[in-house]
């Protein structure tokens, strides 16, 4: 699901720019998408992610011990997405 856009069931979208695993559970870092898929906003959301049994349930991190741990493990990888726009605006529009 890298660099695919999420539709939420609130109506609103997001891009998968990082994914991990940490302790067994599978992470995604999203950038929220604007609505007409052609530019990011400058939100942020990471969740736990899982398909079990054909469904899937994702559900934003609320401890921040376990954010700081996932997001010292993915932000070496994402670091240079996140200051290069265009780079990152490329990954969207592919």
């Amino acid at each position: 699901m890298l660099f695919k856009i999420l539709d939420f069931l609130d109506g609103n979208k997001w891009f998968v720019i990082a994914e991990t695993t940490y302790n067994n559970q599978n992470y995604k870092y999203l950038i929220k998408v604007t609505d007409d898929e052609e530019d990011f906003k400058d939100e942020f959301k990471l969740i736990k992610y899982a398909v079990i049994d054909g469904n899937e349930y994702a559900g934003e991190v609320t401890s921040e011990s376990e954010r700081e741990a996932v997001m010292l493990k993915i932000m070496p990888e994402i670091g240079n997405l996140l200051t290069n726009k265009q780079e990152l605006l490329n990954k969207l529009q592919a």
